[in-house]
């Protein structure tokens, strides 16, 4: 079967191409010509890749995939109209594989990515070979972000946004946490959560619900469900006596009030130990012993863009994440502090979207504590709001900060949004850091590539 991918250097249908391909599928594709992060997964695969055109699509291609960010004025998108070829967007596709399968889905606002590759990874080592889908590249899967197994279990990391999760009728699911976002589709929290309820009526109720304490009251579910949390007396899964040495996490975990054992992490924060709880809780209800859960998440070594050391140049530390989020950005600077508390930290933050940075602004306030150095290039926008009428200033989103921080030494401006502004912004940041300094790219947007470009500098 001849497949063609339109939007294939999006993440989630990079990994789409991976899993067809190994199904001995066909795989086209086009997208623009700029590079994403996915280029060396798509590489690997050697798929040709085109930019749109209606010629591409021809009576020779038996199914076309869309990306969900994907414009349906797309004129490949037309033209396998005009051809009757059946269309599809990336989450329906994806539905039709995972629903066939034992799916375990992990949502969430955030962390969903790292608790699926931790259990996609688990459930590797513990020879369950799994299929997965996950939302960035995985270091111990080659950082491809997707894996294509022969057992019957396929892990998929579930996105709430337009309630694409809807399509998926797991098996048993993971939801990492409920915080309101997405503000440009979900009007309220309220909104929100009900669309997290609404998903929880798809999972199987002979299966499972693995959801922190306190967030279960927004998930109504019939069948099982097992509460995880830090620190709870009431929690089916807990963690206690967490301690950082030398790097790495070590924690004891409580199952149903019994010690279940220590386990450690090479990646760091507590929120970290929380994601771990969640995998731990899943992977021992699908039967992966506590001996193979601790060897897996010893050995798990995180994903792309989530806390990731992309290296070192004259002693300063470079860590790209992909925190966009008010609770995102407070959990991965407290992480780092805790692993690196003898270095002076240097942000730049590039906030995502208009709809977010206004709706979240006063959370956004409180998210720095720990910083000495903050930069805030121009706000990454997004196509889709375009015509919001209340956009954020780096200006305005700097006041609300000092207001929180009234000792944070702030830079404000500077486009960040071509790779020749990149690079001007990099040596800008090159010549305010000292050796000894972590810097920290912070940002949904092209903060990955800022950190690649202070790196090439003198």
């Amino acid at each position: 079967m001849r497949i063609h991918l339109i939007g294939i250097k999006g993440v989630g249908m990079t990994a789409l191409a991976q899993i067809l391909k190994n199904n001995d599928h066909q795989i086209s594709g086009s997208d623009i010509a700029e590079d994403f992060q996915t280029k060396q997964a798509l590489d690997k695969l050697q798929i040709q890749i085109t930019e749109f055109d209606a010629k591409n699509i021809t009576n020779e291609i038996d199914q076309v995939i869309h990306s969900a960010a994907m414009d349906l004025k797309n004129p490949e998108i037309i033209r396998a109209a005009e051809l009757e070829i059946p269309i599809q967007s990336y989450p329906q596709a994806v539905a039709e594989l995972f629903n066939k399968q034992k799916g375990i889905a992990i949502a969430g606002t955030h962390g969903k990515t790292t608790v699926a590759a931790m259990l996609g990874h688990i459930l590797k080592t513990a020879n369950f070979d799994p299929t997965v889908i996950v939302g960035a590249p995985v270091i111990n899967f080659d950082r491809m972000n997707a894996r294509s197994g022969k057992g019957e279990l396929f892990v998929l990391e579930a996105c709430e946004y337009r309630n694409h999760f809807h399509n998926y009728k797991p098996y048993a699911a993971i939801v990492t946490n409920i915080d309101y976002d997405h503000p440009d589709f979900f009007q309220s929290a309220a909104e929100y959560e009900q669309s997290f309820a609404k998903f929880a009526k798809n999972i199987n109720p002979s299966g499972v619900l693995i959801i922190p304490a306190r967030d279960k009251s927004k998930m109504p579910f019939s069948g099982k469900i097992i509460e995880y949390a830090l620190s709870s007396e009431t929690a089916g899964v807990t963690a206690f006596d967490i301690q950082i040495q030398k790097q790495t996490i070590r924690f004891h975990v409580m199952k149903n009030q019994r010690d279940f054992g220590e386990f450690e992490l090479q990646i760091p924060g507590k929120h970290n130990v929380e994601n771990a709880l969640g995998a731990i809780a899943m992977a021992d209800f699908l039967g992966v012993s506590k001996e193979q859960i601790q060897s897996g998440l010893a050995t798990f070594l995180g994903t792309a863009r989530r806390q990731e050391i992309i290296g070192e140049k004259n002693n300063v530390l470079v860590i790209d994440d992909y925190g966009h989020h008010p609770s995102e950005i407070q959990a991965t600077i407290s992480a780092l502090k805790e692993f690196y508390p003898n270095r002076r930290f240097v942000v730049a933050f590039q906030a995502h979207t208009h709809t977010r940075t206004r709706a979240l602004l006063p959370a956004f306030a409180k998210s720095f504590d720990g910083v000495d150095l903050l930069f805030l290039p121009e706000i990454f926008p997004s196509a889709r709001e375009k015509d919001f009428p209340d956009k954020v200033s780096p200006e305005e989103l700097s006041d609300a900060i000092k207001k929180e921080n009234p000792n944070l030494e702030i830079i404000v401006g500077g486009k960040m949004l071509k790779l020749d502004e990149i690079k001007t912004y990099a040596e800008m940041i090159r010549a305010r850091t000292k050796p000894g300094d972590l810097l920290l790219t912070l940002g949904a947007g092209e903060t990955d590539k800022l950190a690649e470009e202070f790196l090439k500098g003198n």
